[in-house]
């Protein structure tokens, strides 16, 4: 069976079980789980015109888990037996859902997000790398009557085809994977500053030199790929990288934020943002 909550109640539904199956798949013990999510979304219902909502998107959720609890069952039942005013498709969807609190389910084994909701950049706060991106330049996405920019865009790709840029690791940022239970586990990123130097080997970069940073910009015309992915900086696959840029990590050194200010960036959903920046950023100072 499948759940027709997710589907008719989507907000309330996401907001409510969203959680509860990140702490059910870290094995935290059912009634434990139940009890923190109860005690965080609760309150938001109880009472209200919309109380119903909260126990059967409960309900159906455990009885398609097959830890379906007695009181979470009765209230859910209780509130589908007693209504009399529905929005439209509602009655019919209720319906659904009740049948499935009452059809016998298995048990289900949990288990942890997907690999890509808890990555952990590999990289350490002071560590510089040498990239040199190996896409062929992207044709220009903007306006097609902005001749400047397009000669701009181009020139500035050409600048830095086949050639090493140089990055810089200013901090890791951590965040938990659910504020109901941070010790549980956390997802990392890289927020990286970009230098100001090109160079067609990457020996011509003198760590203890001090290089000026560039400003970063988020490219005003992007290329999504994987858009529903969020991959901390360089978590993706080896064949993924491969395809998008050629990286090393070439020393680390510490440096005062002061000095890099707020030119920073993390680059967001998949590898092929990052590579937007770099080219973005450049053709904003070499145009």
């Amino acid at each position: 069976m499948r759940s027709v909550a997710r589907y008719y109640y989507v907000d309330e539904y996401y907001d409510i079980i969203g959680d509860y199956e990140i702490l059910l798949g870290y094995n935290v013990p059912k009634d434990e789980a139940f009890r923190i999510i109860h005690d965080q979304y609760y309150k938001e219902y109880a009472g209200g015109m919309d109380e119903y909502r909260y126990w059967v998107i409960m309900a159906e959720f455990q009885a398609l888990s097959g830890i379906l609890m007695d009181n979470v069952k009765n209230n859910a039942l209780r509130f589908i037996d007693s209504m009399d005013d529905y929005l439209e498709g509602e009655e019919e969807t209720l319906k659904k859902i009740r049948n499935i609190i009452l059809s016998p389910q298995k048990e289900k084994k949990f288990k942890k997000p997907p690999l890509y909701l808890r990555s952990k950049t590999k990289y350490k706060e002071g560590d510089i790398l040498a990239i040199k991106l190996l896409k062929p330049i992207f044709e220009w996405g903007g306006d097609k009557e902005d001749e400047k920019s397009i000669i701009d865009f181009r020139k500035s790709q050409e600048y830095i085809r086949g050639k090493y840029l140089f990055l810089y690791v200013s901090r890791i940022s951590k965040h938990p994977i659910t504020q109901l239970m941070p010790e549980i586990d956390y997802i990392s990123e890289a927020i990286i500053s970009l230098y100001d130097f090109v160079a067609e080997k990457i020996e011509e970069f003198d760590i203890d030199k001090e290089y000026k940073f560039m400003d970063m910009i988020d490219p005003p015309y992007k290329h999504c790929y994987f858009s529903t992915r969020f991959i901390a900086l360089f978590n993706a696959s080896k064949e993924e990288l491969s395809e998008w840029a050629e990286i090393s990590v070439i020393g680390n050194k510490r440096i005062d934020n002061k000095t890099i200010g707020d030119k920073t960036i993390i680059p967001y959903e998949h590898i092929s943002n990052l590579d937007q920046i770099i080219r973005w950023s450049f053709m904003n100072k070499y145009k």
